[in-house]
């Protein structure tokens, strides 16, 4: 067997700066999930930016005498040099006054409050990889209380903030001041609860624990989501269960004035007519709130913050995507999603595919790995897969194999997605023998491919966005850990029937893996790129 190349990459922030004048364009049919990563600090235009440049030319006068010539002479000069003091004056003022306006603080009067929306959007991202900074390096947070970090992640790599609530453990930024008021934010974190009784915070940040809209407090209270400003407050649908990963996200829409939470990617409680946080100084907290007592007990990782409202597709899409591979990135085994679970790849080459590039497969040393499916590894949880592919031959060959382990053949592991003998598209679970059977797949066409499962529909079969086979409601056994995906091969074996295993002769390109069940809408949206 040939030797495994393997590239690796790391996650590095990525920076978006909007100027003044620009509009930030969210398309919602494409997954761009770069824009999480956008600015810190960036300053406007100040008055030293500003030069005057002035040029007179002056014509000479006849003269009419000695006395008369001074007179005119001192005359002009004070005209002049009064003529330069007022547009330097006129000059200094106006950039003062543009200075107060691009700022965000408001001016309040009357208990009417009026503001204008920043252009700069600013960000921070603490991944908690075995430390509290900021990714942009600019709000690095401080460990309280013996806080800790542990390798017990929803990925399965990296690390994530553990904290105990006996020691009201939590990560402190204290300088520099991040504003959050009278603008728009979301915060973004995945979490994992030991206790959920009371109040357990997820972020915070204060001015005044007693004075409305002066507090912001994002929390799981009693079991649901908390958005709260202090007496402006939003309560989550949804009661939480202990000892399980959860994707939560607040958003804040400061131009329409809502309030919303969304678990799992999906809207969980909104409030109209919530006037804005106006808190004006104090710390970021992550995991203690001045309204409790009680630290949030378990595990909070990936935490993000930005000053702009997320869309509803947005959260969807950075909940529910687990990898996204479309072979364009910096490398073939770059990982295009939220998540940046970077693959290996041994023996592909990069090839023209549906869109852009795609990866071909073309020996029995040829597949790609990747590892971090938590979902996968549970059973009868949610999950789809969609690939486009293009094969050059269609007698047989594994498109998706499932395994606990990467090359360890004695552990859990099954063929997922592949080809019959005689050419058609087959999916598998364990589930008491339940497969789809699909239609005969032609060689030198492209194909669009999507499975979906759930408990309630079982395994669905789409074929260029349409649905094909359906087996309904069913339950699956998994492995009870986190899995390994290998693309294009089934190098450990473990063929059911009526897949034909093995390597794979073809072209994939826009391989997803999601932590859901996509509906028609998702899967015809993916058919038509």
């Amino acid at each position: 067997m040939s030797t495994t190349t393997k590239f690796v990459t790391t996650r590095q922030p990525q920076v978006v700066y909007l100027e003044r004048g620009d509009v930030y364009e969210n398309n919602e049919d494409a997954y761009d999930y770069q824009d999480d990563r956008l600015s810190t600090h960036r300053n406007v235009n100040s008055a030293s930016d500003l030069e005057l440049v002035r040029k007179q030319d002056f014509h000479r006068q006849p003269s009419k005498g000695k006395n008369q010539s001074s007179f005119y002479t001192s005359f002009n000069g004070l005209f002049i040099a009064g003529g330069i003091l007022l547009v330097l004056v006129i000059i200094i003022v106006t950039s003062s006054i543009l200075g107060i306006v691009l700022t965000r603080n408001p001016t309040v009067l009357n208990n009417s409050t009026t503001t204008t929306t920043a252009t700069t959007v600013y960000s921070a991202y603490w991944s908690f990889d075995n430390d509290a900074n900021d990714l942009y390096e600019t709000y690095n947070g401080t460990l309280v209380n013996g806080a800790t970090f542990s390798s017990s992640t929803y990925f399965g790599y990296g690390y994530n903030l553990a904290l105990n609530d006996s020691s009201y453990q939590s990560v402190t930024i204290t300088s520099p001041f991040f504003n959050l008021s009278y603008t728009s934010f979301t915060v973004e974190a995945w979490i994992y609860g030991v206790a959920l009784t009371g109040d357990r915070s997820i972020f915070s940040q204060c001015q005044c624990s007693s004075c409305q809209s002066q507090c912001l407090y994002l929390i799981i209270r009693n079991y649901k989501m908390y958005m709260g400003f202090m007496l402006n407050d939003l309560v989550g649908a949804t009661s939480l269960s202990t000892n399980t990963w959860y994707h939560v996200a607040y958003v804040y829409d400061y131009s329409r004035r809502t309030q919303s939470i969304y678990l799992q990617g999906v809207l969980d409680g909104t409030k109209t007519s919530a006037s804005p946080y106006q808190g004006q100084n104090g710390s970021l907290n992550i995991g203690i709130s001045n309204l409790s007592s009680s630290s949030f007990y378990g595990y909070i990782d990936n935490l993000k913050l930005t000053t702009r409202a997320k869309s509803s597709s947005e959260i969807l899409t950075d909940a529910s995507v687990v990898v996204y591979f479309p072979f364009d990135g910096s490398s073939l085994t770059q990982d295009m999603g939220p998540n940046q679970m970077n693959g290996s790849i041994s023996n592909a080459v990069a090839v023209i595919g549906k869109v852009g590039n795609g990866l071909a497969f073309s020996g029995l040393s040829s597949y790609l790995q990747v590892y971090g499916f938590y979902q996968l590894g549970r059973s009868s949880q949610s999950f789809s897969f969609a690939l486009w592919i293009y094969p050059y031959s269609v007698a047989g060959g594994t498109l998706i194999h499932k395994s606990a382990f990467q090359y360890n053949s004695s552990g859990w592991c099954q063929d997922m997605m592949g080809l019959t003998y005689a050419g058609q598209i087959a999916f598998y679970t364990n589930g008491g023998g339940r497969q789809i059977t699909g239609p005969f797949i032609s060689a030198l066409q492209w194909a669009h491919i999507v499975y979906t499962y759930s408990f309630t529909n079982g395994q669905i079969m789409y074929i260029n966005g349409v649905q094909y086979a359906a087996t309904g409601s069913m339950s699956f056994s998994s492995s009870g850990i986190i899995d390994w995906l290998t693309i294009g091969h089934n190098i450990i074996g473990c063929t059911p029937s009526p897949i034909y295993g093995g390597a794979f002769f073809g072209i994939i390109d826009e391989f997803y893996v999601f932590r859901r069940e996509l509906s028609a809408t998702d899967v015809y949206s993916l058919a038509n790129p």
